[in-house]
């Protein structure tokens, strides 16, 4: 701990030595003040109730800034885009955004060619289980920069940021009904309570409920959400804000996957898919299904101390629990047999139980230098968190395995074979992990030139402690990292230094050229097994370079850009030479380039169009002793994705009141299991897809006893052009789906 102490008064230091009180600052002109003392300087604008476009974020540098000033790559994706699309779900539905794909609810999705495993809510960590009710738009930041927040997969990350209370009251709600059974209603409250002891108090509360079914038999979904965030501005320099969500997800998932013939005689696959069709026949029928619920609690505070200085607290709680059951699937069809053959015949059966908390504190100091012709903005941040996770894995004696089909015939499936829930005697797995971080940020940023060059510094510190505790579980030879004996608790600790820089530099008074460069860090323990070997941290690093470009009155406005990450540390298996044992090392690394543009244009008052498009060339370089994997591409990322929406209104003219939006999504070509040895496995391809969702709204107002009402009809169709495909994950997708929507505003 003595460590930990010194690296924060070590930054400390090194951050009020950048502070005006050093340099004989005074206070930033007139001209600059009123942004100076802005309670937003933590905070973006929140966007319109139409508009597709954010000018501005937080997340990457934790203070508002111009998204087009940014040294890195931001992209934003708003709440008015995922509601005129009526996207129930987050998971395969942000493809408009460049080398991002694979997102489910768990959390999970790929990025640049690297895997993210959560989200951040507020800029806190969480694990996926997000609804779009609450949301005011997210925002993802690529590449290894995301570690301003802490340890990261080098891909990014993807930032929940949650709508915030205002001053006009509000209502409104919202139902929708539709193909596979779908119905839906979801709501908001906008109420500003009045003042109390000069203290004006505002409260924005939110609800959601859902049910759902696809396609595929047996598939379905259940959801409950409830939202509350209560506003305080106290005075004209300082606000709270405290927030808290429940969610509720009961899931019978989409068991099934892209089939490819296989010769059960000969173990080989022959290269070729099976019919796509066969993709949503249920391999486990109604025995698999997960039980989620997740409540979190978020609380802000933020202070403008004086005109340089504001400062912003924040904490973080959550909870969750988790019951899965899950009998595995199988990618193997015999087409001789007409059977999924390759079945797990050893389901499991786990109960997760998840909490933990975090706290934060920003410091920034916001001045001039150099007679006002340098603006200088330096954050210090100090954070904490602590996270229990939970594991209890329960399997069926062998006495029962042995009796469940390895295979199923899609023309007459057996599911009645898994016994029930008392039968589940075995513990496969019983651990209680916990891990403490603490963390030291500090980050300088200045303006100059007439603001045409803005470049940063920032160094980031964190120290990860791990307690784990596998129960009764022990293994009396053992070796010497491992637990012996029954009550012992593994005990070890990870740090790490991660380091990143940048510049923007308007080349044009719009073409901006932008370079960084950043590192990452995962500690090795999270998911950690019995007898697991502790290994040291895997490591990211990586360039971005590019232009962000602002044409046609900024009207037009685009970024493409390329870069080079690479991914070191990763665990392997290798073989001693000596004594000729296999053994776990961090030896392991992959690379990731590639190059990407995202833009937004504005045609005219009405019309608004965006996309984005990226080519991912990412290398598996070093699997250990799989040396057939290396040089392979990573299993599950496309060679390329993209997508394209727009929005057009018809304000002004004869159909006024009508809007129509448009999207299409498009993922290429992937290899979902590139690190396999079986005979042909590494080489199987998913092919490339897209899918069109197309969708037509109309609103107009009423005078009800003297209240404005505004209402709104729409119809969304999804898949429009009823694309038979299978996404990167080898889940296959929805067919055409229709879904009327119906919505009245106060």
């Amino acid at each position: 701990m003595k460590r930990s102490r010194d690296t924060v008064t070590t930054l400390l230091i090194a951050s009020l030595a950048l502070s005006p009180a050093v340099f004989g600052q005074t206070t930033p002109p007139a001209s600059a003040s009123s942004e100076v003392v802005n309670l937003a300087a933590f905070e973006v604008t929140s966007t319109s109730d139409t508009s597709y476009l954010a000018s501005e974020s937080t997340t990457g540098t934790r203070v508002a800034t111009k998204i087009a000033d940014l040294p890195f790559v931001v992209n934003v994706i708003t709440s008015e885009f995922l509601n005129d699309f009526d996207y129930f779900s987050l998971a395969g539905n942000l493809g408009t955004t460049s080398s991002l794909n694979g997102v489910d609810t768990e959390g999970n999705y790929f990025m640049r060619g690297f895997p993210g495993t959560f989200y951040l809510w507020n800029g806190f960590y969480r694990l996926g289980l997000v609804d779009r009710v609450t949301l005011d738009r997210i925002e993802v930041i690529k590449g290894p920069n995301a570690a301003i927040y802490g340890q990261t997969s080098p891909a990014g990350t993807i930032n929940m940021v949650t709508k915030q209370p205002t001053g006009t009251e509000s209502e409104d709600v919202t139902f929708t009904r539709g193909s596979f059974d779908t119905s839906r209603v979801e709501g908001h409250a906008n109420t500003p309570l009045g003042s109390v002891a000069g203290v004006k108090v505002v409260n924005r509360f939110s609800f959601e409920g859902m049910d759902n079914g696809y396609d595929t038999p047996y598939a379905y979904e259940h959801t409950r959400s409830l939202g509350d965030v209560v506003k305080l501005t106290l005075n004209d320099h300082s606000s709270m804000v405290a927030e808290v969500e429940w969610y509720k997800n009961l899931f019978i998932p989409v068991t099934g996957e892209q089939l490819f013939d296989y010769n059960s005689t000969t173990k080989a696959y022959t290269g070729q898919l099976a019919p796509i069709a066969l993709a949503r026949f249920s391999q486990d029928g109604p025995n698999t299904r997960e039980n989620r619920e997740m409540t979190n609690f978020y609380s802000n505070y933020e202070n403008r101390i004086s005109d340089v200085w504001s400062v912003r607290l924040g904490g973080y709680f959550y909870d969750r629990h988790n019951s899965e059951d899950y009998n595995g699937l199988s990618n193997e069809f015999d087409p001789n047999l007409g059977q999924v053959v390759g079945i797990s015949t050893k389901p499991s059966r786990t109960i997760l139980n998840e909490d933990g908390g975090a706290g934060q504190a920003d410091l920034l100091a916001h001045y001039y230098l150099f007679d006002h012709s340098v603006e200088n903005k330096t954050l210090f941040t100090l954070d904490w968190s602590e996270n229990w996770r939970y594991r209890l894995g329960t399997g069926l004696p062998s006495t029962l395995t042995k009796l469940l089909p390895s295979a199923q015939s899609p023309g007459n499936p057996n599911y009645s074979a898994v016994p029930d829930y008392p039968s589940w005697t075995v513990v496969t797995r019983n651990d209680k992990t916990r891990w403490d971080t603490e963390g030291v940020f500090a980050r300088d940023q200045v303006t100059m030139f007439n603001g045409r060059l803005l470049a940063f510094a920032a160094i980031r510190h964190d120290q990860v402690t791990y307690n784990l505790n596998f129960g009764n579980q022990y293994s009396p030879t053992a070796p010497a990292f491992a637990l012996s004996a029954a009550g012992q608790v593994q005990h070890f600790v990870d740090s790490a230094w991660t380091p990143a820089g940048g510049i923007n530099f308007k080349v044009t008074p719009k073409a901006a050229f932008y370079a960084n460069y950043s590192q990452s860090f995962q500690a090795s323990a999270q998911s950690a097994k019995l007898g697991d070997q502790p290994l040291p941290n895997t490591r990211g690093n990586g360039v971005d370079y590019g232009f962000k470009c602002s044409f046609l009155d900024d009207r037009l406005v685009f970024t493409i850009g390329g870069y080079y990450v690479t991914e070191t540390g990763l665990k392997i298996t290798v073989v001693d030479p000596v004594t000729n044992v296999s053994e776990s090392v961090a030896g392991g690394s992959q690379n990731s380039r590639g190059v990407e543009s995202d833009f937004t244009y504005r045609l005219g008052e009405n019309l608004t169009v965006l996309g984005g498009f990226g080519v991912v060339n990412a290398r598996l370089l070093n699997e250990g002793t799989n040396t057939t994997a290396d040089g392979r591409r990573p299993p599950n990322i496309p060679i390329d994705n993209g997508g394209l929406a727009l929005r057009q209104d018809f304000k002004g003219t004869a159909l006024a009141g009508f809007s129509i939006h448009a999207g299409i999504k498009y993922d290429g070509v992937s290899y979902p299991n590139s690190t396999a040895t079986a005979v042909g496995e590494a080489n199987l391809r998913l092919p490339a897809y897209y899918t069109v969702d197309v969708g037509v709204n109309y609103t107009w107002t009423q005078m009800v006893h003297g209240v404005k009402l505004f209402q709104t009809v729409g119809l969304n169709v999804d898949n429009a052009l009823n694309a038979d495909y299978v996404d990167t994950n080898t889940a296959p997708g929805a067919s055409r789906g229709f879904f009327v929507r119906y919505s009245i505003k106060h």
